[in-house]
């Protein structure tokens, strides 16, 4: 069965994976499925690796240790508490003081947990997790497994660290601490009420990681408090929609190979797989997918600046002036520049402005409306160079249709950018040239009546659907007047009110 053919939210993660990489938070559950049903060695979760500590000391000690991990859970204990109630026992039975009680506990756990993977599964592993670019690993496991995957690339840490990696690792975080250092290990209650303080370094850092990528969660029961404290921190971190959260659990018993279930738990998009190995093998082929769409329209997005690019470059070369601007010297060379440009797709945008900076619109990333920085400094010059051709044009004597060009090709930047596609000098440059259509925009004897038409027409739609550069346009012209730094900018600010107070009337 196909990933995309489960549910949307599938799609969703590997989207924002193929954008973001994957933060992975790993329990149990993932090491038992890489370890798999060895002859020699079989991974355990938390309660089975309990089970096994208590045969040990009911061994050593006769039978008179005296704590039933099954009968405690039951009678609703949880293993942080048991694992404290052994400690007093092992106290008690060998005489010797409570903190080396616990050691005695931790070194028995670190040799319970000694499991790692065939060099074949940690190599599979490795590429299945390489193929949905893990950023970090929070993990509750004491083992070395994830260790074993990422080889020379994992950088372990361990709870009294610092959560940072090298240039180019992974961080592995051991929240409850790792066999390789047995003190780091938190097992008993009094050592996770130690470990997560309010405030503290790791719960804050917890949150942080948790809200700045998407969470994957394999093979974990979110039974850690702490954990989904920062789960539940992390989807509100942001006034804004957080990344997706998939919590995958291993469930033999479907039928299929995923199941996507309706209801959420502590806002993680909960799935069912019969194969976590399965699960990782399909959500990679996924990401690669997208991984691949996407280049092909980033390639299909540079195509369309090409012809952008060299007019950009005819320009400057044509600007041999070396105190003149290269927009500058488009507004003062306005009449001949058509017939200087060599380049036939060049000459074409400058008849047709509008239409041609119009195709850049599908450029957009999907990342909140704006572009990418190569494409950013190329979409604000061709704006430059089609603004100031035109105002050169309109200009010219007795040009007074080339103001309504002007004005139709503003609004065509308003009506199909957002404001942060542009730069602070070409917000300016839109409010001056717009000062300087508005100045000739009147139904009177030398002035361009049909840029005094278009205004009236698409200045109410222009506030109204576009308010926040209406506003910005307008705030310009007022702090110029203000300052005097633009005090020419009365006419803008003029137009402006009228239509303000149209709308009031309205």
């Amino acid at each position: 069965m196909c990933l995309e053919e489960t549910n949307d939210c599938l799609d969703n993660l590997a989207e924002e994976i193929s954008k973001w990489g994957v933060g992975i938070i790993a329990g149990a559950g993932l090491s038992m499925a890489v370890i798999g049903d060895s002859k020699e060695k079989t991974a355990k979760n938390w309660k089975q690796l309990f089970i096994s500590v208590e045969k040990y000391f009911n061994n050593k000690y006769s039978d008179d240790f005296g704590v039933d991990v099954v009968s405690e859970l039951e009678q609703g204990s949880t293993l942080p508490q048991i694992a404290t109630k052994m400690c007093n026992k092992v106290s008690v039975l060998s005489g010797k003081p409570y903190d080396d009680s616990k050691n005695e506990i931790k070194q028995v756990i670190r040799s319970l947990v000694n499991w790692v993977p065939t060099t074949e599964q940690a190599k599979k592993y490795e590429s299945l997790l390489k193929g949905i670019n893990v950023k970090w690993v929070i993990t509750t496991n004491y083992d070395e497994v994830l260790e074993a995957i990422f080889n020379e690339y994992g950088y372990p840490i361990n709870p009294q660290e610092p959560f940072v990696a090298p240039k180019d690792m992974i961080p592995i975080y051991h929240i409850h601490g790792s066999r390789n250092s047995y003190q780091s290990m938190i097992v008993t209650h009094e050592d996770y009420v130690q470990l997560f303080r309010p405030g503290n370094y790791r719960e804050n850092k917890l949150v942080t990681i948790m809200a700045e990528t998407p969470v994957m969660i394999l093979g974990y029961s979110l039974s850690d408090l702490n954990l989904l404290a920062g789960l539940d921190q992390s989807n509100n971190a942001f006034d804004s929609q957080s990344f997706s959260k998939a919590l995958v659990t291993y469930n033999s018993k479907i039928t299929k190979d995923y199941d996507v279930l309706q209801e959420k738990e502590f806002g993680c998009d909960k799935i069912e797989t019969n194969s976590i190995e399965q699960f990782l093998t399909d959500l990679g082929v996924l990401v690669s997918k997208k991984i691949e769409a996407k280049a092909k329209l980033h390639e299909e997005e540079k195509q369309l600046y090409r012809d952008f690019d060299a007019l950009i470059e005819e320009v400057e070369e044509l600007n041999v002036q070396k105190n003149v601007t290269y927009y500058e010297y488009v507004q003062n060379n306005a009449k001949s520049l058509i017939s200087d440009l060599n380049n036939a797709k060049s000459k074409d945008i400058l008849r047709n402005p509008a239409e041609s900076i119009k195709k850049l619109e599908s450029t957009a990333d999907d990342n909140k409306g704006s572009i990418r920085p190569i494409e950013f400094m190329a979409f604000n010059k061709s704006v430059m160079i089609l603004m100031q051709f035109l105002r050169g044009s309109a200009s010219l004597k007795s040009h007074f249709e080339d103001y309504n060009t002007l004005l139709k090709f503003i609004f065509t930047l308003i009506g199909n950018f957002d404001e942060s596609w542009f730069t602070p000098l070409v917000m300016k440059t839109i409010t001056r040239n717009l000062n300087f259509v508005l100045d000739y925009s009147k139904p009177a004897f030398g002035n361009s009546w049909s840029a005094n038409k278009t205004w009236q027409n698409e200045a109410p739609g222009f506030k109204r659907e576009h308010p926040d550069f209406w506003h910005e346009i307008y705030l310009q012209a007022s702090i110029g007047i203000a300052t005097g730094e633009g005090d020419m900018l009365v006419p803008l600010k003029e137009k402006f009110d009228e239509i303000d107070g149209d709308s009031v009337k309205d």
